[in-house]
């Protein structure tokens, strides 16, 4: 967002900075997913389950059919690893029934959307959107600039705003995604903040601290922002 610094510009390369974001959402998944297989199953596991494994790409279990179709190599944690299996079944359970993530606001289903994306081709497909009545409002702060619903300034869950009573404003446009009209620094914050977090619920029950490398993320940031205009 720091392209909405300078008056009259706008942010750039937004379908394929926000591409690579759900992409790499995707990526993590089945990585975990590859992890999980290779480090819980494949070590002492029936012969065709290996076979099966090597044949076709696991992805990750999103959905119930992935869990229980006989086919599914992640059906095998059922009777192998149930601990495992019982894991990604309230996962899956969880994206069904639009619950959150923990305590936080960040809603489980939406990892399903971004794979849906993804797998679809449809995750750098961005549209420009303008809306008079609800316009957007864009302010310079210490650490950049930020973007948010000039009724609502506060719907970004990560960042309190405050602004000033003289505080000057400019309409700018919003990001959509084509396929869905989701707003896409929502979505793009929601796959930056939540992924490593249901990373961390994973990799912090199945493996140990020498089975991976732990992310410490930075600390959030402060936000101040000045009375003066964009």
């Amino acid at each position: 967002m720091d392209s909405y610094k300078a008056d009259g510009d706008l942010p750039k390369f937004v379908a394929q900075k926000s591409g690579i974001i759900l992409s790499e959402t995707r990526e993590c998944f089945d990585r975990l997913g590859k992890d999980l297989i290779e480090h819980h199953l494949l070590p002492a596991p029936p012969v065709d389950t290996v076979a099966r494994y090597k044949k076709k790409k696991s992805y990750f279990p999103l959905y119930p059919d992935q869990l229980l179709k006989p086919d599914s190599v992640y059906s095998e944690f059922k009777v192998f690893h149930p601990g495992v299996y019982s894991e990604l079944s309230l996962f899956v359970e969880a994206m069904e029934q639009d619950q959150t993530l923990g305590e936080t606001k960040f809603r489980v289903k939406n990892f399903g959307v971004i794979a849906n994306m993804v797998n679809e081709k449809k995750h750098d497909d961005v549209l420009e959107w303008r809306e008079d009545k609800d316009e957007k409002v864009a302010m310079q702060a210490n650490i950049g600039a930020f973007v948010f619903d000039k009724s609502s300034p506060n719907d970004n869950p990560f960042v309190r705003v405050v602004i000033p009573a003289d505080a000057v404003t400019r309409k700018v446009p919003a990001y959509r995604f084509a396929s869905n009209g989701l707003d896409v620094p929502e979505l793009c914050l929601f796959a930056a903040f939540a992924t490593p977090m249901l990373m961390d619920i994973f990799y912090d029950r199945w493996f140990s601290p020498t089975d991976r490398k732990v992310f410490q993320p930075e600390p959030p940031p402060i936000v101040t922002f000045g009375s003066r205009p964009l």
